[in-house]
């Protein structure tokens, strides 16, 4: 795959486009960091790029920025000329539009000199250096022109460029231009790209076969021929995805067969920029398809980026002349001026790009038929009906099903491509660049626990990760190193970046006024999500009186459906930004629940157990709002537990449940909860004990289909747990009506030296405790226990009647908001690069204060990268196995352990 361009690149990087060589720099230069970005145009005519890097190479000399004069810029805007020296350049800002009067002066007055030295000034010395007037830093106002550059008189200028006007740089600050560099290249060497680059591969090399078999009447079947298509939500990258993959074909692939061709790369976007028009779709469909693709061709390759003017308007001036720009002209076309770049023998390799493809089929009549004609005729470029020149297809949108079912069985067929999210590894690079690029060490950022939790919470998607980083670094990014500042301060706002970050995807993608018209379908695909429920793509959810297709909550919601390896089913997955803004309008979570995903809460493990309680009762809440079975296995419920087939096949009848936190420790006669509330021993009330209760730490009881006491004990790492402990805390817990009776006796002789009154008083509270403890010896007892800890002992040997839940067991057990949560805080507090030296201390015996008070103030000047790493700085903890077993997260590839599933793509150096 390609090198992936680093931020410092993408943040200030330098661009010149320019007309009089169409030589650009090597392609090593372009991989270097490049410090700023800015199209050099002539205006009104044409722009080609030239790339000017850190280091740049001018006329074989490596320059480096620092260094890189206006004499420099010169000779890479006019290459390999002796003229280059008589350019003349002014800085000059003014708005680059096309009815702007200053532009429209300068360009009538270009060869009047006295007029451009009264105002333009004085012109830029090649001595001086590029950083001088545009320093580190500088702002650019976006959509202006900033340099003014005059070519020499026509005496001097060759042939093809009398009477070209001047030249304008043109700076491109946007956002959007600056997060579509940040986020370009991110793609690993993986099986999805594997697979995409093997059907080309294929493709082209059948390609090559039917021209051979032409002359015996043996052609290759359209189905052989695959037209990719990569389906998703928005802003998952799809568009991003294309290019990518262009790139990786072009540096890496090695064809099968033939030569490797010369590559070209379109995209045309039928959202906005190349949108249909009804009138292009009347008379014979068949020819109207052929015009459609090559107007737009036609304009990608010969207008856009070299002429100011929108493809609406080329399109109109050309629909007289719409007979001529048939494909099979404008590919012959376009041929004709690339012929001098080919080999001897090489075909014309056309990557073509058809992103937002569901416009194409959107609220038109014959919207089947006309897509199907479309792909009939890109699919023949693929199949050789030009020799030489072959047509690879990529359809990019968010409606992956209708595009399948439009493509007839024996038309060219569709590979569907997996396109997998952002790592977190990948998330904590482009971090680690933003701060790398400012001179700002990882000691700074990395130890902000909730600077991992937000590009956690992104989930992964590019989207939301450019609101992200717009939010931290300034929508210009402007604000980067004053950022790293703040943090050194300690000033930053985890919760207000948080709020903002949220309310601009809200403000984006209408997340609350959606949830707030279809509760219910929001509420099933909550329910879905963290249930960790396989469904088809065909299901079809309640909303309201209506149903909806899954797969066209796909196209038309934010909703990404994960593919499962080897089944014909996917998983929902809503990133946490998108759950929180949905949490927030449908009050499905717990007060408690819901601050686990506020980055700088005070959730720790002392709510441990009133998260388990809380998790349990919103579960049973979502059954009962969707009307869903709420007689359920115990294994069904207890997603992912571990206990014998008999425990895990008991029937529950679960029904509503109110959460009483209690005030004493239970078994107590006084059910006393806080916020002034007193619980009832019955179904319908889950109780958190009082704390260091001898019995469980949070219970309730069911009466259907038998009577069952559900005793849930609660387990941290720093609380060591294994098969004996397991044994002995449910023989206790089975123990609990013995005991309620031996005292219920203890209080009978206490009574009997008492007088009258308190003796009459201790007999009542006695009578209490046996009635208690006959009632409690009706249930069955089930202990199951939840622990932040690894497993390692035999599961088969688990008593009966005991369940286990461990942390291997909580991806599915919590589903991937919560389990990624709990896995983020049991990092957060037994970890060498993230937690205090308090919590360290009281979480490992051999980190005494002075230990974890050394390993604080180390943390100032270093970040550890590895355990071994971690050990060689302090020796004395290598051989402690608790240590060696729970440092298992450094920030750093290879050790930086998931908090989500592995669908993820890697972003490479």
């Amino acid at each position: 795959m390609s090198s992936y361009s680093s931020l410092s690149r993408v943040l200030l990087p330098f661009r010149v486009q320019t007309k009089f060589e169409e030589n650009s720099l090597s392609a090593s230069s372009t991989k270097r960091s490049l410090f700023y970005t800015t199209g050099l145009l002539i205006f009104l005519t044409f722009a080609i790029p030239v790339d000017i890097g850190e280091t740049t190479r001018v006329e074989g000399v490596d320059v480096p920025i620092k260094k890189f004069s206006f004499g420099h810029l010169k000779k890479q805007i006019w290459p390999n000329n002796n003229e280059a020296n008589k350019l003349r350049l002014w800085k000059f800002e003014t708005p680059f539009k096309k009815d702007n009067e200053q532009l429209k002066t300068l360009n009538e007055n270009f060869r009047n000199d006295a007029y451009l030295e009264q105002v333009l000034g004085e012109d830029l010395s090649p001595s001086e250096l590029i950083r001088t007037i545009f320093p580190v830093g500088y702002v650019f106002p976006p959509n202006h022109i900033h340099i003014v550059v005059q070519p020499p008189p026509p005496a001097t200028v060759g042939p093809s460029h009398h009477g070209v006007p001047p030249l304008l740089i043109h700076i491109m600050t946007s956002i959007e231009d600056a997060m579509k560099k940040i986020l370009e290249g991110i793609h690993k060497q993986m099986d999805v790209d594997n697979q995409a680059i093997d059907v080309i591969d294929r493709n082209f090399c059948n390609s090559l076969d039917k021209q051979k078999a032409i002359k015996k009447e043996t052609p290759t079947a359209k189905t052989n021929y695959r037209i990719l298509l990569c389906g998703g939500a928005p802003g998952i990258g799809k568009t991003r995805y294309g290019i990518e993959l262009f790139n990786c074909l072009d540096e890496e692939w090695k064809t099968s067969r033939g030569k490797k061709p010369h590559m070209l790369y379109m995209l045309l976007d039928f959202s906005s920029g190349y949108a249909l028009d009804e009138y292009e779709i009347q008379g014979d469909m068949k020819i109207a398809s052929e015009i459609i693709f090559g107007l737009r061709l036609a304009y990608y390759f010969f207008v856009n980026e070299k002429y100011v003017w929108s493809f609406a308007m080329f399109s109109t001036k050309a629909n007289e002349y719409k007979h001529i720009f048939k494909l099979d002209n404008v590919l012959a076309h376009i041929y004709s001026h690339e012929h001098k770049r080919l080999q001897p023998g090489q075909h014309l390799f056309i990557f073509l790009q058809i992103d937002e493809f569901q416009f194409i089929l959107k609220d038109r009549k014959e919207r089947a038929e006309l897509f199907k004609q479309l792909m009939y005729v890109l699919g023949h470029h693929m199949t050789g009906k030009i020799p030489n020149i072959f047509i690879q297809t990529l359809l990019s949108g968010t409606a992956p099903q209708d595009a399948i079912r439009a493509m007839e069985p024996s038309m060219y067929s569709c590979e569907p491509l997996d396109l997998p999210l952002l790592s977190f590894e990948s998330r904590l690079d482009i971090m680690r660049e933003f701060a790398t690029n400012h001179d700002v060490s990882d000691c700074v950022w990395l130890p902000k626990i909730w600077i991992h939790q937000l590009l956690l919470d992104t989930g992964g998607l590019p989207r939301a990760l450019e609101y992200l980083f717009s939010e931290l670094f300034g929508q210009k990014f402007t604000n980067i190193k004053e950022f790293f500042e703040n943090l050194e301060k300690r000033i930053s706002i985890p919760s207000t970046i948080y709020a903002n970050v949220t309310n601009d995807i809200n403000m984006a993608y209408k997340i609350k006024a959606y949830a707030r018209n279809h509760k219910i379908l929001i509420y099933e695909l909550i329910y879905r999500n963290i249930m960790v429920i396989e469904s088809d793509m065909s299901d079809e959810l309640q909303d309201g009186n209506s149903t909806e297709k899954l797969e066209h909550l796909e196209r038309d919601r934010h909703l990404i459906l994960r593919k499962l390896e080897g089944k014909d089913k996917v998983l929902i997955d809503i990133p946490y930004f998108f759950m929180y803004l949905y949490a927030d309008v449908l009050g499905i979570f717990t007060e408690n629940l819901n601050k686990a995903f506020l980055p700088d809460s005070d959730w720790s493990w002392n709510n441990w157990k009133i998260f388990i309680a809380d998790f349990i009762a919103s579960h049973i809440t979502m059954i009962d709002v969707l009307k869903k079975e709420k007689l359920l296995k115990l294994g069904d419920f207890f997603r992912s537990a571990q206990g014998s087939d008999i425990t895990l096949g008991l029937l529950i009848n679960f029904e509503s449940v109110e959460i009483y936190e209690l005030i004493h420790q239970f078994p107590c006669l006084n059910l006393s909860a806080k916020a002034g509330k007193t619980a009832m021993l019955k179904p319908g009330y889950i109780m958190i004990n009082g704390y260091s209760a001898p019995f469980a730490d949070v219970f309730f009881l069911v009466d259907n289909p038998e009577p069952i006491l559900i005793a849930i004990q609660c387990r941290k790492r720093k609380k060591s747990l294994d098969l004996k402990i397991i044994e002995d805390e449910h023989k206790k817990n089975l123990n609990i009506s013995e005991k309620i009776k031996e005292k219920a006796e203890k209080i009978r002789e206490d009574a009997e030296v008492k007088g009258r009154e308190m003796k009459e008083k201790l007999r009542n509270e006695a009578e209490q405790y046996t009635q208690l403890a006959d009632f409690l010896s009706k249930y069955r007892i089930i202990t199951i226990f939840i622990t932040t800890q690894r497993f390692s002992e035999k599961l088969e040997d688990l008593p009966d009647d005991c369940i286990l839940i461990h942390q291997e067991n909580f991806d599915i057990f919590f589903g991937p908001v919560f389990s990624s949560r709990i896995k983020l805080v049991m990092t957060r507090d037994s970890n060498p690069n993230l937690s205090t030296a308090s919590e360290l201390m009281s979480r490992y015996k051999a980190i005494s204060q002075n230990i974890g008070e050394r390993i604080e103030k180390t943390r100032k000047r270093r970040t550890f990268m590895s355990h071994e790493d971690f050990c060689k700085e302090f020796p004395e903890l290598a051989s402690d196995d608790e240590i060696r077993s729970n440092f298992v997260y450094y920030p750093y590839p290879p050790h930086i352990e998931p908090f989500e599933h592995s669908n993820k793509r890697t972003r490479l150096k």
